[in-house]
């Protein structure tokens, strides 16, 4: 976990966060995320990309994802590279949100060459939605 936030970002004016994985290794020959086990925090769940979409709109927060920001260098925290945040979903749709990107931005949809060649050493964690019993705005 890193930086200030503790490896937690939420994003401003929403339900919505992002949480960086303890590792960023990812093993791109298995991809069925639907065979994983993530832990999200207690109080959020692993948004699916829809999920993320419609809250994102809400959001007042127009800088980079995690790239650069609460103690990252670009796409590094901590001596390793992370790139990817995952949806529930990803794996089906393509879609994933850079650690440079935008959250408000549309989502980068990257084919599966653009996947090996920054998953198996750059994942950076799971994209989350506050459950609805623990939701406040932040």
């Amino acid at each position: 976990m890193g930086g200030p936030v503790s490896g937690l970002r939420h994003l401003a004016g929403t339900r919505l966060a992002l949480a960086v994985s303890v590792d960023n290794k990812f093993d791109v020959s298995d991809f069925r995320f639907e065979d994983r086990v993530f832990d999200p925090p207690p109080g959020y769940f692993w948004a699916s990309m829809a999920e993320w979409e419609r809250e994102v709109r809400n959001c007042t927060d127009d800088g980079c994802a995690f790239a650069g920001r609460d103690g990252w260098v670009d796409c590094t925290w901590n001596g390793k590279r992370r790139v990817l945040f995952a949806f529930r979903d990803s794996a089906r749709t393509g879609r994933w949100q850079h650690a440079r990107g935008k959250p408000t931005a549309e989502l980068d949809r990257y084919g599966m060459a653009e996947i090996r060649k920054n998953l198996p050493s750059g994942f950076a964690g799971l994209a989350l939605v506050m459950c609805e019993r623990s939701s406040r705005i932040l």
